[in-house]
């Protein structure tokens, strides 16, 4: 089971990548909220690291975003502290 400080990390990951892919299309929170499902201040708190996500959210917003999901728990899990796109 992962530690919170592992968690943390993880959730933190997550959210620089869904703020850079979102800065990439020049797409609002509130238009990511509404294709996501969620609300923009959950946007928000995702892309600040401090909500914990759903597996099926997280899909969502991969998604939306065009990011594989895979490769953010990967990089996750390795402590790696860069994202890179393909």
């Amino acid at each position: 089971m992962a530690s919170i400080e592992e968690r943390r990390w993880s959730m933190k990951e997550f959210g620089k990548v869904v703020a850079l892919k979102r800065g990439q299309l020049k797409m609002s929170q509130e238009h990511l909220a509404k294709l996501v499902g969620v609300t923009r201040v959950t946007v928000a708190n995702v892309e600040a690291g401090t909500y914990e996500i759903s597996l099926l959210n997280a899909a969502k917003f991969a998604v939306v975003l065009d990011f594989s999901l895979d490769r953010v728990a990967k990089n996750s899990l390795t402590m790696k502290t860069s994202w890179e796109s393909p």
